[in-house]
């Protein structure tokens, strides 16, 4: 589906697929953003015929202060055309 010169940035799922590219060594070039990382990729999803870019932000979660529970972490993945 073309974008007809509409920029766009939206949220993408967390599906299998977008897991296993986060966690491929192609996104492995993390740089310091805020409080945790930032990477991108090429991205496609199903039925679209043009890539675009995979932004993906990755921040530490610290577990319940009481429970024995250890860090955790938080992906946000944001499919975009922008630069």
């Amino acid at each position: 589906m073309p974008c007809y010169g509409i920029d766009f940035a939206i949220g993408a799922d967390l599906d299998k697929t977008v897991v296993r590219q986060i966690k491929s060594p192609i996104t492995s070039d993390w740089r310091v953003y805020q409080n945790g990382f930032i990477a991108e990729t090429v991205h496609c999803m199903n039925r679209t015929r043009e890539a675009f870019r995979l932004v993906v932000i990755h921040r530490p979660i610290q577990g319940k202060i009481f429970n024995e529970v250890e860090e955790r972490e938080k992906f946000t993945a944001i499919d975009t055309n922008r630069t």
